[in-house]
Protein backbone atom coordinates (compact mmCIF):
# COMPACT_ATOMS: atom_id res chain seq x y z
CA UNK A 1 0.00 0.00 0.00
CA UNK A 2 2.81 2.44 0.86
CA UNK A 3 4.52 1.61 -2.43
CA UNK A 4 1.30 2.30 -4.34
CA UNK A 5 0.80 5.65 -2.59
CA UNK A 6 4.39 6.62 -3.38
CA UNK A 7 3.89 5.91 -7.09
CA UNK A 8 0.75 8.06 -7.17
CA UNK A 9 2.44 10.92 -5.30
CA UNK A 10 5.44 10.85 -7.66
CA UNK A 11 3.16 10.84 -10.69
CA UNK A 12 1.13 13.79 -9.42
CA UNK A 13 4.25 15.69 -8.41
CA UNK A 14 5.93 15.29 -11.81
CA UNK A 15 2.79 16.04 -13.79
CA UNK A 16 2.08 19.02 -11.55
CA UNK A 17 5.23 20.69 -12.83
CA UNK A 18 3.56 21.13 -16.23
CA UNK A 19 -0.04 20.91 -15.16
CA UNK A 20 -1.48 24.17 -16.36
CA UNK A 21 -2.54 24.59 -19.96
CA UNK A 22 -4.70 27.67 -19.41
CA UNK A 23 -4.74 30.32 -16.70
CA UNK A 24 -6.81 33.39 -15.94
CA UNK A 25 -5.96 36.05 -13.33
CA UNK A 26 -8.16 36.35 -10.25
CA UNK A 27 -10.67 39.21 -9.95
CA UNK A 28 -12.63 38.19 -6.83
CA UNK A 29 -12.85 35.62 -4.06
CA UNK A 30 -16.17 34.84 -2.40
CA UNK A 31 -16.82 32.48 0.50
CA UNK A 32 -20.20 31.12 1.56
CA UNK A 33 -21.57 29.08 4.43
CA UNK A 34 -23.75 26.34 3.00
CA UNK A 35 -26.34 24.76 5.30
CA UNK A 36 -28.99 22.16 4.60
CA UNK A 37 -31.58 21.32 7.23
CA UNK A 38 -34.09 18.50 7.47
CA UNK A 39 -37.75 19.42 7.25
CA UNK A 40 -38.15 19.17 11.03
CA UNK A 41 -35.03 21.37 11.48
CA UNK A 42 -33.62 18.75 13.87
CA UNK A 43 -30.35 18.30 12.04
CA UNK A 44 -28.39 20.37 9.56
CA UNK A 45 -25.18 19.95 7.62
CA UNK A 46 -22.73 22.81 7.32
CA UNK A 47 -19.83 23.37 4.96
CA UNK A 48 -17.87 26.32 3.59
CA UNK A 49 -17.83 26.99 -0.13
CA UNK A 50 -15.09 28.88 -1.97
CA UNK A 51 -15.54 30.66 -5.31
CA UNK A 52 -12.48 31.97 -7.15
CA UNK A 53 -13.57 34.27 -9.96
CA UNK A 54 -11.72 35.45 -13.05
CA UNK A 55 -12.86 37.08 -16.27
CA UNK A 56 -13.53 33.81 -18.05
CA UNK A 57 -13.86 31.21 -15.30
CA UNK A 58 -15.35 30.46 -11.89
CA UNK A 59 -13.86 27.79 -9.65
CA UNK A 60 -16.18 26.42 -6.96
CA UNK A 61 -15.38 23.84 -4.31
CA UNK A 62 -15.56 22.93 -0.64
CA UNK A 63 -13.17 25.33 1.12
CA UNK A 64 -12.60 23.08 4.14
CA UNK A 65 -11.56 20.20 1.87
CA UNK A 66 -9.35 22.53 -0.14
CA UNK A 67 -7.46 23.63 2.98
CA UNK A 68 -7.04 20.00 4.06
CA UNK A 69 -5.80 18.90 0.63
CA UNK A 70 -3.43 21.86 0.34
CA UNK A 71 -1.98 21.21 3.79
CA UNK A 72 -1.38 17.59 2.82
CA UNK A 73 0.42 18.54 -0.39
CA UNK A 74 2.49 21.21 1.39
CA UNK A 75 3.75 18.57 3.83
CA UNK A 76 4.54 16.19 0.98
CA UNK A 77 6.32 18.96 -0.99
CA UNK A 78 8.49 19.91 2.00
CA UNK A 79 9.42 16.28 2.68
CA UNK A 80 10.19 15.58 -0.99
CA UNK A 81 12.20 18.74 -1.72
CA UNK A 82 13.43 19.70 1.78
CA UNK A 83 12.00 23.15 1.06
CA UNK A 84 11.26 25.71 3.75
CA UNK A 85 7.60 26.43 4.66
CA UNK A 86 7.87 29.78 2.83
CA UNK A 87 9.05 28.13 -0.39
CA UNK A 88 6.38 25.45 -0.06
CA UNK A 89 3.68 28.11 0.36
CA UNK A 90 4.80 29.77 -2.86
CA UNK A 91 4.85 26.45 -4.69
CA UNK A 92 1.26 25.58 -3.80
CA UNK A 93 -0.37 29.00 -4.13
CA UNK A 94 0.77 30.48 -7.45
CA UNK A 95 -2.38 29.02 -8.97
CA UNK A 96 -5.28 26.89 -7.81
CA UNK A 97 -2.87 24.06 -7.14
CA UNK A 98 -3.18 20.70 -8.81
CA UNK A 99 -3.27 18.75 -5.54
CA UNK A 100 -6.56 20.27 -4.44
CA UNK A 101 -8.94 19.77 -7.33
CA UNK A 102 -11.03 16.90 -5.92
CA UNK A 103 -14.77 17.55 -6.38
CA UNK A 104 -14.16 21.05 -7.71
CA UNK A 105 -16.22 22.68 -10.42
CA UNK A 106 -14.74 24.98 -13.06
CA UNK A 107 -17.27 27.05 -14.97
CA UNK A 108 -16.06 28.21 -18.39
CA UNK A 109 -18.02 31.38 -19.11
CA UNK A 110 -16.75 31.57 -22.69
CA UNK A 111 -18.14 28.12 -23.57
CA UNK A 112 -21.05 27.99 -21.09
CA UNK A 113 -19.78 24.67 -19.76
CA UNK A 114 -18.87 23.32 -16.34
CA UNK A 115 -16.20 20.72 -15.63
CA UNK A 116 -16.43 18.46 -12.58
CA UNK A 117 -13.12 17.05 -11.30
CA UNK A 118 -12.33 14.05 -9.11
CA UNK A 119 -8.99 12.89 -7.76
CA UNK A 120 -9.19 9.10 -7.65
CA UNK A 121 -5.54 8.08 -7.74
CA UNK A 122 -5.29 10.18 -10.89
CA UNK A 123 -7.52 13.11 -11.98
CA UNK A 124 -10.72 12.60 -13.98
CA UNK A 125 -13.32 15.08 -15.17
CA UNK A 126 -16.47 15.38 -17.25
CA UNK A 127 -17.98 18.40 -18.97
CA UNK A 128 -21.63 19.45 -19.14
CA UNK A 129 -23.61 22.57 -19.99
CA UNK A 130 -24.03 25.24 -17.31
CA UNK A 131 -27.53 25.09 -15.84
CA UNK A 132 -29.79 27.87 -17.11
CA UNK A 133 -31.89 29.49 -14.37
CA UNK A 134 -34.98 31.63 -14.84
CA UNK A 135 -35.28 34.44 -12.28
CA UNK A 136 -37.71 37.28 -11.74
CA UNK A 137 -36.09 40.41 -10.30
CA UNK A 138 -38.53 41.95 -7.80
CA UNK A 139 -38.76 45.43 -6.29
CA UNK A 140 -38.36 44.06 -2.75
CA UNK A 141 -35.25 45.41 -1.02
CA UNK A 142 -33.50 44.77 2.27
CA UNK A 143 -30.18 45.44 3.97
CA UNK A 144 -28.38 42.19 4.83
CA UNK A 145 -25.05 42.25 6.68
CA UNK A 146 -24.40 45.79 5.49
CA UNK A 147 -25.17 45.08 1.84
CA UNK A 148 -28.10 46.80 0.10
CA UNK A 149 -29.90 43.86 -1.44
CA UNK A 150 -32.66 43.22 -3.93
CA UNK A 151 -34.71 40.04 -4.15
CA UNK A 152 -34.98 37.64 -7.05
CA UNK A 153 -37.12 34.50 -7.23
CA UNK A 154 -37.00 31.53 -9.55
CA UNK A 155 -37.85 27.87 -10.10
CA UNK A 156 -35.50 25.38 -11.72
CA UNK A 157 -36.20 21.65 -12.04
CA UNK A 158 -38.71 21.87 -9.19
CA UNK A 159 -36.34 23.80 -6.92
CA UNK A 160 -37.64 27.14 -5.64
CA UNK A 161 -35.05 29.84 -5.03
CA UNK A 162 -35.25 33.09 -3.07
CA UNK A 163 -32.15 35.14 -3.84
CA UNK A 164 -30.94 38.32 -2.18
CA UNK A 165 -28.20 40.03 -4.20
CA UNK A 166 -26.26 43.28 -4.13
CA UNK A 167 -26.54 45.31 -7.33
CA UNK A 168 -23.71 47.58 -6.17
CA UNK A 169 -21.28 44.69 -6.74
CA UNK A 170 -22.01 43.99 -10.37
CA UNK A 171 -20.55 40.54 -10.92
CA UNK A 172 -22.35 37.61 -12.51
CA UNK A 173 -20.35 34.87 -10.84
CA UNK A 174 -22.25 33.13 -8.07
CA UNK A 175 -22.69 29.67 -6.51
CA UNK A 176 -24.06 26.89 -8.74
CA UNK A 177 -23.25 28.90 -11.84
CA UNK A 178 -26.08 31.38 -11.29
CA UNK A 179 -24.80 33.88 -13.85
CA UNK A 180 -28.29 35.27 -14.48
CA UNK A 181 -28.27 37.20 -11.19
CA UNK A 182 -27.06 40.79 -11.93
CA UNK A 183 -24.97 41.20 -8.78
CA UNK A 184 -23.25 39.44 -5.90
CA UNK A 185 -25.47 36.92 -4.09
CA UNK A 186 -25.53 37.71 -0.37
CA UNK A 187 -28.07 35.06 0.60
CA UNK A 188 -29.78 32.29 -1.36
CA UNK A 189 -32.45 29.93 -0.05
CA UNK A 190 -33.87 26.88 -1.80
CA UNK A 191 -37.14 26.34 0.03
CA UNK A 192 -37.96 22.75 -0.98
CA UNK A 193 -34.69 21.31 0.41
CA UNK A 194 -34.01 23.91 3.14
CA UNK A 195 -30.68 24.73 1.50
CA UNK A 196 -29.07 28.09 2.30
CA UNK A 197 -26.03 29.93 0.95
CA UNK A 198 -24.87 32.87 3.07
CA UNK A 199 -21.97 35.11 2.11
CA UNK A 200 -19.27 35.19 4.79
CA UNK A 201 -16.41 36.93 2.94
CA UNK A 202 -15.88 38.87 -0.30
CA UNK A 203 -12.46 39.96 -1.57
CA UNK A 204 -11.38 41.90 -4.62
CA UNK A 205 -8.43 40.07 -6.09
CA UNK A 206 -6.61 37.49 -4.00
CA UNK A 207 -3.66 37.52 -1.64
CA UNK A 208 -3.12 33.80 -2.14
CA UNK A 209 -4.20 32.72 -5.61
CA UNK A 210 -2.79 34.24 -8.79
CA UNK A 211 -4.89 32.55 -11.44
CA UNK A 212 -7.41 29.85 -12.23
CA UNK A 213 -5.74 27.04 -14.13
CA UNK A 214 -7.21 23.92 -15.66
CA UNK A 215 -5.24 20.68 -15.33
CA UNK A 216 -4.22 19.58 -18.82
CA UNK A 217 -3.33 16.03 -17.74
CA UNK A 218 -6.76 15.08 -16.32
CA UNK A 219 -8.60 12.30 -18.13
CA UNK A 220 -11.88 13.31 -19.79
CA UNK A 221 -14.70 10.81 -19.24
CA UNK A 222 -18.48 10.90 -19.51
CA UNK A 223 -20.83 11.69 -16.65
CA UNK A 224 -22.03 8.08 -16.62
CA UNK A 225 -18.45 6.81 -16.48
CA UNK A 226 -17.76 9.17 -13.58
CA UNK A 227 -20.70 7.69 -11.66
CA UNK A 228 -19.33 4.16 -12.17
CA UNK A 229 -15.76 5.18 -11.30
CA UNK A 230 -16.86 6.94 -8.11
CA UNK A 231 -18.80 3.87 -6.98
CA UNK A 232 -15.83 1.58 -7.65
CA UNK A 233 -13.42 4.00 -5.96
CA UNK A 234 -15.60 4.30 -2.86
CA UNK A 235 -16.02 0.52 -2.59
CA UNK A 236 -12.33 -0.43 -2.97
CA UNK A 237 -9.85 2.40 -3.41
CA UNK A 238 -6.58 0.37 -3.59
CA UNK A 239 -7.97 -1.94 -6.27
CA UNK A 240 -9.41 0.93 -8.30
CA UNK A 241 -6.11 2.86 -8.22
CA UNK A 242 -4.11 -0.23 -9.15
CA UNK A 243 -6.44 -0.91 -12.10
CA UNK A 244 -6.30 2.70 -13.35
CA UNK A 245 -2.63 3.62 -13.14
CA UNK A 246 -1.28 6.13 -15.68
CA UNK A 247 0.44 4.71 -18.79
CA UNK A 248 3.94 3.52 -17.99
CA UNK A 249 3.27 2.95 -14.29
CA UNK A 250 2.90 -0.44 -12.64
CA UNK A 251 2.55 -1.92 -9.17
CA UNK A 252 4.43 -4.96 -7.94
CA UNK A 253 2.51 -6.97 -5.39
CA UNK A 254 4.56 -9.12 -3.00
CA UNK A 255 3.42 -12.70 -2.89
Amino acid sequence: MKFLKLIIYIYLFISGLTVYAQSDSILYETYYKLTQAKNDQSLSSVENIMLIISKNNILERNYDAFKRDTAGYKKFYMNATKASPEVADKAVSNTINSRAFDRQLIYDLTQNTVSYYRGMGRPYFYVSAITVYQFVITQEKRNISGYNCRKATGVNKGLKWDIWFCEDINIKANPLGMTEIPGLIIKATETTTNTNYELIKFNKGSKVFKSIAMPDYATLITKDEMTVFEEQFNNDRPTFIKNHLPPGFSVKVKQ
